[in-house]
């Protein structure tokens, strides 16, 4: 079908979680997407920052979804949904080291 086609297209062109995307991970981890995986859409290179469960910032780690198996992605969300400063913690993170 034609429809299926274009939106397979779509997702090849720029991945289902464009590189940026905040989401969340099944261990309760918030990460930033930073490398598409045009293998496996479904498994991008993300970076965790942020522990939902104890509610505070995390060691910053890189984790390649794709030869990490135990980690998936449950989906995009909003920095406000955890009252996070993206910006400044960014600008704390990068900037002031």
């Amino acid at each position: 079908d034609h429809d299926t086609e274009l939106v397979n297209e779509f997702i090849k062109a720029i991945g289902l979680y464009p590189v940026g995307s905040l989401v969340k991970l099944t261990n309760g981890k918030l990460a930033i997407v930073v490398k598409r995986n045009y293998k496996d859409p479904l498994k991008p290179t993300v970076m965790t920052f942020y522990s939902t469960r104890n509610k505070h910032l995390t060691e910053v780690k890189r984790i390649d979804l794709y030869r990490q198996s135990s980690d998936k992605i449950v989906g995009c969300v909003r920095p406000d949904e955890f009252n996070l400063n993206l910006p400044g913690f960014f600008k704390s993170a990068l900037l002031d080291k």
